[in-house]
C-alpha cells in the first residue's frame, strides 16, 4: 500500500478524538491480524509504522486549526520538540539495530520490532495531541 492511498484511508475514517481512538484500535488490529498470518511480518510492520505516521500528520493538523494563534504557536514549538525526540529514537533505535544486526544477535525479523517500536513512539504522540482538542 503506497503512503498516498494509506493517507486517504486515514482522512477516510477520521472524525474527532472517538473516532480517531476507533482509528488507532483498527489499525492495531488490522496489524495484528497481519502479523498472525505469519507472512510478510515485516511488511505488516512497516504498513503499520506508515499508517501511524500518516494518522499523526491527520491529527496535527486537525488540532491545530482549533486552536488560537498563541495555542498554534506553542503547539508548533512542541511539535518541533517532539520531531528532535523523535529523530533521537529512531537514530538510537537504528543504532542498536545495525550493532545487533552485525553481531549476529539479531536476524531480519528484527525488522519488524523496530517498526513496532518507532510506530509505538508515533501513537504516543497522536494520544497526546487528542488531548489538546
Amino acid at each position: 500500500m503506497k503512503r498516498s492511498l494509506t493517507t486517504i484511508l486515514i482522512f477516510y475514517f477520521f472524525y474527532g478524538n472517538c473516532q480517531t481512538q476507533k482509528t488507532i484500535n483498527k489499525l492495531e488490529s488490522n496489524h495484528q491480524i497481519c502479523l498472525d498470518k505469519s507472512e510478510n511480518m515485516d511488511e505488516c510492520s512497516r504498513r503499520y509504522y506508515f499508517q501511524m505516521d500518516s494518522l499523526l500528520s491527520a491529527v496535527y493538523e486537525k488540532t491545530e486549526k482549533k486552536l488560537n494563534l498563541i495555542q498554534k504557536l506553542k503547539l508548533k514549538k512542541d511539535q518541533e520538540n517532539w520531531l528532535l525526540k523523535r529523530k533521537k529514537f529512531e537514530s538510537k533505535q537504528n543504532k542498536i539495530f545495525q550493532k545487533k544486526i552485525k553481531s549476529q544477535e539479531w536476524g531480519n525479523d528484527m525488522y519488524i520490532i523496530v517498526y513496532q517500536n518507532d510506530a509505538e513512539f508515533i501513537r504516543e504522540r497522536i494520544i497526546r495531541l487528542l488531548k489538546l482538542e
